[in-house]
């Protein structure tokens, strides 16, 4: 029975996860606004939410120094 409902809870994430992605395929090449919650400046990444959902920007690395210097200076 436990197994069953694991399958079930798994069945259930793997679609959201499939809904999810198709949403943002479709939205490829259009402006996306969010709010950056998180900078990991060693991979080049940045964690965006949008609509309640997490977003990974890989290969931000030219882009990370403008984020952090803008972030800063609407700190002071």
């Amino acid at each position: 029975m436990i197994s069953a409902k694991q399958n079930l809870n798994q069945r259930i994430k793997e679609i959201e996860r499939d809904a999810i992605f198709s949403e943002y395929t479709n939205s490829v090449g259009e402006i996306v606004v969010g709010e950056i919650y998180q900078i990991r400046k060693g991979k080049g990444e940045i964690l965006v939410m949008h609509n309640k959902n997490e977003l990974l920007l890989q290969g931000m690395n030219r882009y990370i120094k403008n984020v952090t210097k803008k972030a800063t200076q609407y700190a002071q």
